[in-house]
């Protein structure tokens, strides 16, 4: 997670104007597209992630329910639950059809405000209504382009989230391009 300097109460804060740098704005939509098949392969160990001690959720979920059960599920600000729900989320978002579209209405009828921390909350909802941070996004552009550093460097960036959130997320982000792209057969 990306850190804004420590202030403390007191602080005087100093507002530069930078007149020649124009206007700096951030766009969190997530953009619809599809990934480079080429990194199928290496997102595919992404769900493996999982499978570490410190992440004890399922690699594939086979139901909406299993994934919902999974929210709040972890310690933490971000639960590795929240997590990786969050990657399944965006992955969904980008690569929408009708059908991720049927399985984000089917999450939403389950999903229950208040289970979750704050943070939490308020960062699955924000991907429900498509959108996310700037890692996420990098990531969403390097799986689009053949370049092996701005997929490595997107991804590195991730993993290094947090205590266990880069790992979950990346888990939940693959399960849900597998889903997105008709990859995986289930009942979700």
């Amino acid at each position: 997670m990306e850190e804004l300097p420590c202030v403390k109460e007191g602080d005087e804060l100093v507002f530069i104007p930078l007149p020649d740098a124009g206007t700096i704005v951030f766009d969190p939509e997530i953009k619809p597209g599809v990934p480079n098949s080429r990194w199928r392969p290496l997102w595919r160990e992404w769900i493996f992630l999982t499978g570490d001690l410190e992440l004890p959720l399922p690699g594939e979920p086979e139901s909406v329910e299993e994934i919902v059960a999974l929210v709040g599920l972890g310690p933490g600000h971000t639960p590795a639950g929240d997590d990786w729900i969050t990657g399944w989320i965006v992955a969904l978002k980008w690569c929408g059809n009708q059908e991720t579209d049927i399985l984000l209405e089917s999450f939403l009828r389950f999903f229950q405000k208040g289970v979750t921390t704050w943070l939490s909350e308020n960062i699955i909802s924000d991907a429900l209504e498509g959108k996310t941070w700037i890692g996420p996004l990098r990531l969403i552009d390097a799986l689009q382009s053949n370049s092996p550093q701005e997929v490595q460097d997107a991804a590195g960036t991730l993993l290094q989230w947090g205590h266990t959130s880069g790992r979950a997320w990346l888990a939940g982000f693959a399960s849900g391009l597998e889903k997105a792209l008709n990859r995986k057969e289930s009942s979700i």
